[in-house]
């Protein structure tokens, strides 16, 4: 048998931040310079975003969000992330509240003053207009703490990767800037199918080397395991799925 499913949260970010009192904040400097940013990027279509997680809205949106979601900027500015959380696949959403928490734990164990330092990506699948599903990028730099090292200001990059990517996984990837480079210090994916309760970690990890079309050899020679336990757990992980209809 799965785990024991968990309730999915509709706003995955009710259970990570949370404030007593919300200082105000001039967004006007920020909102420009997230104007002056449009144009820095050259290649494929993508749309910027800035978000206030203290008062969890959008409070700026580059004019490009038309060409990759079909919502014009006016639409989603000063639209709460509850909201947007709606247009998510469930799949993602499935996925995103683990997500925030890993997030949340990393920079916990980092210092306020070296937060600053570290940006962070993962992947979402959100609805466009044409009820069509988008897989986005979404590159984050917090660019205002608050006074607890909290995230106030996150400035998004969210670039369309839909023609080059149909999994259904999230892959969180934390990086650290130096005054020579950006370097990765951390990754972690995330399957709406371990998260969901339907199958059990090893069974994911066996289900994500099934879908990259390795064969049972094959991924009882990565894993270390053998070929019969492969075939064992192949013959669970499909009749879990069959069970709640994602395996036909």
């Amino acid at each position: 048998m799965g785990r024991k499913k968990k309730k999915i949260s509709n706003d995955p970010l009710d259970i990570v931040y949370e404030v007593d009192k919300i200082a105000p904040l001039d967004y006007e400097p920020y909102i420009q310079s997230a104007k002056g940013c449009e144009n820095s990027f050259c290649t494929g279509p993508y749309f910027h975003m800035l978000v206030d997680m203290a008062m969890r809205k959008v409070i700026h949106v580059s004019p490009s969000i038309q060409h990759v979601l079909g919502y014009s900027p006016t639409e989603w500015t000063n639209a709460s992330l509850s909201h947007i959380f709606t247009k998510y696949h469930p799949d993602t959403l499935a996925t995103q509240h683990s997500l925030y928490w890993t997030l949340v734990e990393f920079f916990e164990n980092i210092s306020v003053r070296s937060r600053p330092k570290y940006i962070f990506s993962y992947n979402i699948r959100i609805r466009h207009r044409n009820n069509q599903y988008v897989h986005l990028l979404l590159h984050n730099r917090c660019i205002k703490y608050d006074s607890s090292g909290r995230p106030r200001l996150i400035f998004i990059t969210c670039f369309d990767m839909t023609q080059y990517s149909t999994r259904n996984e999230q892959i969180l990837t934390i990086y650290k800037m130096t005054a020579n480079a950006t370097k990765k210090v951390y990754s972690a994916t995330f399957f709406s199918e371990y998260e969901r309760g339907i199958l059990t970690r090893k069974e994911v990890e066996i289900w994500n080397y099934i879908q990259k079309g390795l064969t049972g050899k094959e991924i009882a020679e990565t894993l270390n395991i053998s070929v019969h336990t492969v075939n064992t757990h192949r013959k669970k992980i499909y009749k879990k799925l069959r069970l709640v209809g994602l395996q036909g």
